[in-house]
């Protein structure tokens, strides 16, 4: 990792923080979910549906986007 002697860049770091905080937070949740599923599934021993599942997935995607997101701000401050 390279060293600047004087960091000069116009990125918003206090912002990202707070959404990199929710986005790891809302991945805690949904994983508990999805795990809370599968523990009931194997409890009752049969399949209970995917409804559940696949709405925890598309709450996933949110979260990987905006991951993505603050990544390529990162990476733009990082290239200036």
């Amino acid at each position: 990792m390279r060293q600047n002697a004087t960091i000069n860049f116009d990125y918003d770091l206090e912002s990202s923080s707070v959404f990199l905080s929710c986005a790891i937070d809302n991945l805690y949740l949904l994983r508990d979910c999805v795990y809370r599923d599968v523990f009931a599934m194997e409890e009752a021993q049969k399949f209970l549906g995917t409804g559940h599942l696949m709405s925890c997935c598309d709450a996933m995607t949110t979260a990987f986007r905006e991951l993505e997101r603050i990544k390529a701000d990162m990476d733009a401050a990082i290239k200036v």
